[in-house]
């Protein structure tokens, strides 16, 4: 059995065998100091909530609900959150070090001091999302950063395959002369082609 209280009364807001986890609702709750390591965790709803060191490594939390959330001191490596939501939610000191975040909704989302290493993002949509931290190794292919802020992030040995990059910020000195050429033309930053040329013709000797 476990029991989940709040963070700031200690009454108790849930008593629940693990079994029966996947799909709860725990919308708004406050958690300190919880430990749900390699627990299933799927489809769990925790919108709107606070959570402070509060350890989720290993666990199962696809299509889980977390978008609102504030967060600081959480661990979720090599959690699977394969298309969780977590729009919208800020995230402070937070650790995602090779977690699956595939599909996952981060729209908005704001991580600072976040530790992404290894991280597959693949297909993740981080549109308009601010993040400051370590996305070394982390897999974006095919991801959505359109008007995302990286500019903060060290993306050394990322893998921006495929990504959507219009409007994202991502020159910083944490980018390498081709990282910073490459995000260039996926933004459509690149310098226009001047006007064509077209050869002269003999009846055209104003060209």
């Amino acid at each position: 059995m476990i029991t989940i209280r709040d963070a700031e009364t200690g009454e108790v807001i849930l008593q629940v065998e693990p079994v029966d986890l996947p799909g709860k609702s725990l919308e708004g709750v406050r958690l300190a100091n919880c430990d749900f390591t390699d627990l299933d965790l799927s489809r769990v709803v925790l919108s709107y909530s606070s959570l402070r060191q509060v350890n989720f490594r290993g666990a199962a939390l696809s299509n889980a609900t977390l978008n609102n959330t504030f967060m600081v001191n959480v661990t979720f490596d090599s959690a699977i959150m394969e298309s969780a939501d977590l729009s919208e939610t800020t995230i402070s000191h937070g650790t995602f070090r090779n977690a699956t975040l595939r599909n996952a909704k981060m729209r908005y989302v704001k991580i600072t001091k976040g530790d992404l290493t290894g991280a597959d993002l693949r297909g993740a949509n981080l549109s308009m999302a601010v993040i400051e931290g370590d996305l070394t190794g982390a897999n974006l292919s095919n991801a959505d950063l359109q008007g995302a802020d990286l500019r903060a992030a060290t993306i050394d040995r990322a893998n921006f395959d495929g990504a959507k990059l219009a409007n994202a910020q991502l020159i910083g000195e944490c980018m390498t002369t081709f990282h910073a050429k490459l995000a260039r033309v996926a933004a459509g930053l690149t310098q226009p082609a001047g006007p064509t040329k077209y050869p002269r013709r003999w009846w055209q000797p104003w060209r």
